[in-house]
């Protein structure tokens, strides 16, 4: 039975592809953004401009919400820290707020595997595992937020009786980026298929997990129609578990370049990175709902050089 469906965030990659995803199986799709997407939403998604900490007034019952707005980029987290983490919070406030007022029986927020910090050692983290890292520098204000607003979550099952839950994700690409997509795993791509090498700014020493597209929107939909209220699920591909210069060497290899070269940990300019760690996420838990990733690593670049447009002979599948 189609659903009314409430997306912030949506003209982002997940939350872009969430929209199209809900409205291909004939949900009704509000899609809240504060700038409609560069490229038009499919027949039928009614966009709405708003910041999600003062969304406008809507009728009637919105069945699910999935709340995917957030900022993104590490430099605005070192610049911003008192915004980031209002953003964050206040935002998943003001959702939750939002939710008990329209009968809304699924409430998904996206939180970050960047909620653990940085782990100095190779651990498996469960949910539980708590925060490592140090919370006085400005850029902690993105996952200190993140791990409020998983509080929130937890508070609003609790006392209000909404079903609200917590996805941590990993770092996610593939299919549906953007052409104008920046992050470090696309410049990667970008400089391999030019025929130029590979430039790390750091050392690349941290490890950590990453999750395609496809594979990120059917854990979230998987949280949305099984998960139990309050808790918070891991969403990962661990066979994808590497360093940032393994990466960056499977990349150069994959797609035809001509080498990597590294940086250092200790450069100024690095600031705005977060220290070396290692993110390998338990993700148990949410398999246990059924969820599987069907993507690796190598599938996840095909995917991505097809949605950024970069022709050449070298497509990542050989």
């Amino acid at each position: 039975m189609a659903k009314t469906v409430l997306v912030t965030g949506a003209t982002g990659l997940v939350g872009g592809a969430l929209v199209r995803r809900f409205a291909a199986e004939g949900h009704r799709v509000l899609a809240v953004a504060r700038k409609p997407p560069t490229e038009p939403f499919p027949a039928g998604v009614e966009f709405v401009a708003a910041d999600v900490r003062r969304l406008p007034e809507i009728t009637g019952t919105v069945d699910r919400i999935v709340h995917a707005a957030s900022p993104t980029s590490g430099k605005f987290f070192s610049e911003h820290p008192e915004e980031t983490y209002e953003i964050i919070v206040e935002g998943t406030r003001a959702l939750l707020e939002f939710a008990c007022a329209h009968g809304t029986g699924s409430f998904v927020f996206l939180s970050s595997m960047e909620a653990y910090g940085s782990p100095a050692t190779e651990v498996l983290l469960a949910e539980t595992a708590g925060f490592s890292g140090d919370l006085t520098v400005p850029r902690s204000s993105y996952p200190r937020g993140k791990r409020a607003a998983e509080a929130l979550c937890a508070d609003y099952a609790a006392k209000r009786n909404l079903r609200a839950m917590s996805v941590r994700l990993a770092q996610t690409f593939g299919a549906g980026a953007p052409r104008t997509e920046n992050r470090v795993f696309a410049q990667f791509l970008r400089s391999a298929c030019a025929r130029e090498k590979i430039r790390l700014s750091t050392a690349g020493t941290s490890t950590r997990m990453y999750l395609e597209t496809e594979d990120a929107v059917e854990a979230i939909v998987t949280v949305l129609e099984r998960g139990v209220a309050g808790e918070i699920y891991n969403a990962a591909n661990p066979a994808t578990y590497c360093s940032l210069a393994e990466m960056a060497k499977l990349v150069n290899a994959w797609f035809g370049g001509v080498g990597v070269e590294l940086g250092r940990d200790d450069d100024p300019a690095n600031a705005c990175y977060p220290p070396p760690h290692h993110l390998r996420l338990d993700v148990r838990k949410l398999t246990d709902l059924g969820w599987e990733p069907r993507f690796g690593l190598k599938d996840m670049y095909a995917r991505l050089r097809r949605a950024l447009g970069i022709e050449g002979v070298h497509d990542g599948t050989r």
